[in-house]
């Protein structure tokens, strides 16, 4: 809301603003506005604490002002991370023939990024990275990457049984 010193209603552009980045605007007849983050101002917000203000830029009649400085926190969106195996078992020796496959859904909008693990039980099977797309184009909704297992070595054995336990090891 946009006071005038004497009578009168200020019109004109109102901004809710987080350092240089327009959040959202709105033009005002009567001094009152309200208005949304803006769809693409919405993704470039990282998960974080924001100090916003509102701004009013002002007409022939009144001076432009801006609002005392408030803060609002992003949180981080959830995600759903899926699974599938190419195969349910396959042939000792031969486990080269197993593809992961890891999807990635965020809770909202966007692309999950970071690095997903793949185990069984405390044995690191594989690292799978999701990254940006460097087109500058909005990715999918979805993020799936596939991995292909490395062979692994069968452990060396002597008379005593095992002598060693292999990792998975990746190409």
């Amino acid at each position: 809301m946009v006071s005038p010193q004497f009578s009168g209603h200020p019109a004109g552009k109102l901004s809710v603003v987080t350092g240089k980045t327009t959040l959202c605007s709105v033009v005002t007849s009567t001094g009152v506005g309200s208005c949304s983050i803006l769809s693409r101002q919405a993704t470039l917000l990282a998960a974080g604490t924001y100090l916003v203000t509102a701004t009013y830029s002002g007409n022939p009649y009144f001076g432009s002002s801006t609002s005392a400085a408030t803060f609002f926190t992003v949180s981080k969106a959830a995600t759903k991370t899926g699974l599938t195996l190419s195969a349910k078992s396959v042939i000792h020796g031969h486990e080269q023939t197993l593809k992961f496959t890891v999807t990635l859904s965020p809770q909202f909008a966007g692309v999950p990024t970071g690095i997903v693990s793949v185990v069984a039980g405390k044995t690191k099977l594989c690292l799978i990275s999701f990254t940006p797309t460097p087109t500058g184009k909005a990715p999918a909704r979805r993020a799936r990457r596939s991995w292909q297992s490395a062979p692994i070595q069968s452990p060396p054995t002597s008379a005593e049984g095992p002598t060693s336990h292999p990792r998975p090891r990746a190409l």
